[in-house]
């Protein structure tokens, strides 16, 4: 081989060694970093207002009808009994009430006896006007339904008179104060008439506690 062919052989193998020796071997890919955790947000809800929450009532009162036959106290007939109803929550200041109510009057002469039975089913809306930290003034339109019959017993005999149905619409004022976070104490008057029995007047006060749901 001619020294000029194997001088430049050198020289290729050299340069090519150089090159080669210059790249550092590639490193293995690195892992991606772990995604950090997400960042949670406790989002704080506003605590609601008692006439925003469903409840549950139970009232025990007095319903009072005037009628031209008898009378107890201002020319009222007074029946007594107890009514439950439900909270329903439309916004904060309008709820729906439904309500289910049973009153009795017992009388008694000699040996005859009458006992007269009313159960009602009712529906209000009503409107929170004034509230406060502990009370709530709410005011509303009421709509009731009324199932009527009498039992008279005479001596080891009794009969049931025939159910009749009564339809009534009034106004009603109630108020409520709290006791704790999950009751109150409640006071309700309603004042209206039957348009249907020539305009007999009809009016009721009741008290009792409520249980809120939420």
């Amino acid at each position: 081989m001619k020294p000029s062919l194997l001088l430049v052989s050198l020289l290729w193998v050299g340069i090519s060694f150089g090159e080669f020796s210059s790249h550092p071997p590639l490193m293995p890919p690195r892992k991606a970093a772990s995604t950090p955790p997400a960042q949670t947000f406790i989002q704080t809800k506003s605590k609601a207002l008692r006439s925003e929450r469903s409840a549950l009532g139970f009232e025990a009162g007095v319903l009072g009808v005037r009628n031209q036959t008898s009378s107890d106290v201002l020319g009222l007939q007074l029946m007594y009994g107890l009514r439950a109803h439900y909270l329903y929550p439309l916004s904060s200041r309008f709820f729906l009430k439904p309500s289910l109510g049973y009153f009795i009057k017992p009388e008694s002469e000699g040996e005859i006896s009458l006992t007269q039975h009313l159960i009602e089913g009712g529906l209000g809306i009503h409107y929170a006007f004034g509230r406060t930290q502990g009370s709530l003034w709410h005011l509303g339109l009421i709509q009731r339904a009324d199932l009527l019959f009498s039992r008279i017993s005479v001596k080891t005999s009794s009969a049931t008179t025939p159910a009749s149905f009564r339809y009534r619409t009034g106004m009603g004022l109630g108020t409520r104060f709290k006791l704790n976070a999950n009751s109150d104490l409640s006071f309700d008057l309603e004042a209206g008439l039957a348009p249907f029995e020539k305009t007999r007047i009809q009016s009721s006060f009741t008290t009792g506690l409520v249980f809120f749901l939420d």
